[in-house]
């Protein structure tokens, strides 16, 4: 459901909305410096409303959704960290500090409790713009650069933070791990009982996944390079109603890489193909004639692609 206007101003405009995510029945609104929050009101309408028109759009007043800030200067700044675990969002500042959403009232100073005291000197030494984390059994990974930081939600002091006066005291009772990983980390995706890591190295993109053994411990297994690909849209070049013959067609890219397969394609077919290594291919399809024209690239390395050109003359119209 949306208002009628299908929008709402949230907090500071001249802060960016950076995450949304769902705690019980509220979704939570981050932006750079504040946090808010919404959820579904039901609202009402008297007979004599209705009777005098006064409500002119029932459905605008039969639900709302209030805005409410839930902090006034923390944000979320690193999206790709927001996770739900134990039923409390766990998120990672770029400051360094990783917080957690404890409560959602107005009038608490509490809402928001920082969970990452004992690392807060090793994740200030990071750059924190790229990290990113998953979820595995109620533990918190935060992958950052190439460390990966775990922490035990099952704890005492993740459990009953609300219940310290002082949030020093819970810090001390919420264990961390650290590890060092073989590469930086580029992505992560949690599942139920596993963790897919994307390593990226100087050249490769890598995969490995984090597995929960016979002891239900997570342990990681040999990790592999996966493949990037990419494979335009295929597009009349302007010229919808005329047959085509393409007679080159060029792929640029901005740095060296290991290896590039590009293939060309004309009405969904590939009519020229070629393996390269070097930062730019020309190819010269031999085509008879095409409405519509792609391109594609796959490599098991990393490519940046800095433009693509096709050269082509009109045959005649459909």
């Amino acid at each position: 459901y949306f208002s009628e206007n299908n929008y709402a101003y949230v907090g500071d405009k001249g802060q960016k909305i950076t995450a949304l995510a769902k705690q019980g029945s509220s979704l939570v609104i981050f932006k750079e410096r504040e946090i808010y929050s919404t959820q579904y009101t039901e609202g009402s309408v008297t007979a004599q409303e209705l009777e005098e028109e006064e409500k002119i759009d029932i459905t605008n007043h039969l639900a709302y959704f209030p805005m409410m800030q839930v902090h006034s200067f923390i944000g979320c700044r690193c999206p790709q960290t927001v996770e739900i675990v134990r039923n409390r969002l766990v998120w990672a500042d770029a400051d360094g500090t990783v917080y957690t959403l404890t409560g959602q009232s107005r009038f608490s100073e509490r809402n928001v409790l920082e969970i990452s005291a004992m690392i807060r000197p090793l994740l200030k030494k990071t750059d924190m713009r790229n990290a990113c984390s998953g979820e595995w059994e109620g533990h918190y990974l935060l992958f950052n650069e190439n460390k990966v930081f775990l922490m035990d939600s099952n704890s005492y002091g993740y459990v009953n933070i609300t219940a310290y006066n002082r949030n020093g005291d819970a810090n001390k009772h919420i264990p961390w791990y650290v590890w060092k990983m073989p590469y930086a980390v580029a992505a992560v995706l949690s599942r139920e009982k596993s963790v897919t890591v994307f390593f990226e190295n100087e050249e490769r993109v890598l995969k490995g996944t984090l597995n929960e053994n016979e002891h239900g411990d997570l342990e990681g297994n040999e990790e592999r390079p996966i493949r990037s690909f990419f494979k335009t849209k295929e597009t009349t070049l302007g010229a919808e109603g005329n047959i085509k013959r393409v007679t080159e067609a060029k792929m640029f890219f901005n740095e060296n890489h290991g290896g590039v397969h590009v293939a060309v394609y004309g009405d969904g077919a590939v009519i020229k193909e070629e393996y390269t290594t070097r930062k730019g291919v020309l190819l010269r399809p031999a085509s008879r004639g095409v409405f519509s024209v792609g391109i594609s690239a796959e490599s098991f390395y990393r490519i940046k692609l800095d433009g693509i050109c096709f050269r082509y003359c009109r045959i005649k119209e459909r």
